[in-house]
């Protein structure tokens, strides 16, 4: 198993279309992982798995890691209000802002692998299919996607009563939101000063307006079921789907199954819910190595089919 000991995760920005946009990264491979970030969510949220991929020699020594702050989100909140659009034909939004980002960093004709959560992992495949032209060999969905079902249960409840469950203004509503996120809620709950709580509800009020929107757009048309019709996309995928996930609950996995034809690893995880990356250490370690065992897979794979 990987062990979860300190790994050297640096954090760095770069200006991209006049903005900042700041991500994490570790490791010095010539593969490119890309960890993507939920909705409301940031880069260090990844620190867990990113420390545990740190502890494997293999993917320590192939691979680059670096997890982004979305537009919008964490410390790349200087981006205006269109940017933290999903994807656009023309115009700034999520693909088009990472696209720019990995062309930045001189990394968009590596190997690319892609990893996200949530929202995450439904941008992850608008990437590659808006840019057909980056080198992406798999991509891994840590935790349900973004556009497998409607609302479930907890969102609608929070919707009757009257607050959406990812904006939470009060303590009560904040438990509420991760008590659906998170399987081990409590170990969360407790560690979240009132301090931390009350700077989080701040700038939700402050960004309401552009947050809803994005909300608003993730629960329409194409993007609310984007995943129950087929992606077309060839490469491996990973499918790692928290048995206890109240926001896509796990009868959902068989929707996303359908949509990709290349799934090797199509694992339930037990004692996880929807932000995986956060829950229990050994959890997050049992992941993290089943999804290195991937990576070296599709590694090996790409390498003797040249």
């Amino acid at each position: 198993m990987i062990r979860c000991t300190y790994a050297a995760i640096s954090t760095q920005s770069i200006n991209i279309v006049g903005h900042t946009l700041s991500y994490n990264k570790a490791g010095k491979g010539k593969n490119v992982l890309l960890l993507l970030h939920g909705y409301l969510a940031n880069k260090e949220q990844w620190n867990p798995v990113i420390t545990n991929l740190e502890n494997n020699s293999y993917i320590k020594k192939n691979y680059t890691i670096i997890a982004p702050d979305l537009p919008g989100y964490g410390h790349s909140k200087s981006f205006p209000a269109p940017a933290y659009r999903l994807d656009t034909v023309t115009g700034l939004s999520q693909t088009q802002v990472l696209y720019q980002f990995l062309h930045a960093l001189h990394l968009s004709k590596q190997p690319i692998y892609l990893a996200g959560n949530s929202m995450g992992g439904l941008i992850q495949v608008l990437l590659t299919k808006r840019y057909p032209t980056l080198n992406i060999r798999s991509i891994t969905f840590i935790g349900s996607p973004a556009g497998v079902a409607l609302p479930s249960a907890i969102m609608n409840h929070a919707y009757n009563q009257g607050y959406n469950l990812f904006l939470p203004s009060s303590k009560k509503q904040f438990d509420t939101e991760i008590r659906g996120l998170i399987y081990h809620a409590q170990a969360i709950i407790n560690t979240v000063t009132p301090a931390q709580i009350n700077t989080l509800i701040n700038d939700y009020a402050k960004n309401y307006k552009s947050y809803s929107l994005v909300w608003e757009q993730l629960n329409s048309k194409p993007y609310a079921t984007y995943f129950t019709k087929p992606t077309g996309f060839q490469k491996p995928v990973a499918i790692f789907w928290g048995k206890q996930d109240r926001l896509y609950p796990i009868k959902n996995k068989a929707i996303l199954t359908a949509a990709f034809n290349n799934i090797p690893i199509n694992d339930s995880i037990n004692e996880s819910g929807h932000l995986m990356m956060l829950e229990k250490p050994e959890t997050v370690s049992d992941v993290s190595q089943r999804f290195a065992d991937f990576l070296k897979t599709t590694n090996t794979l790409t390498q003797t089919s040249k």
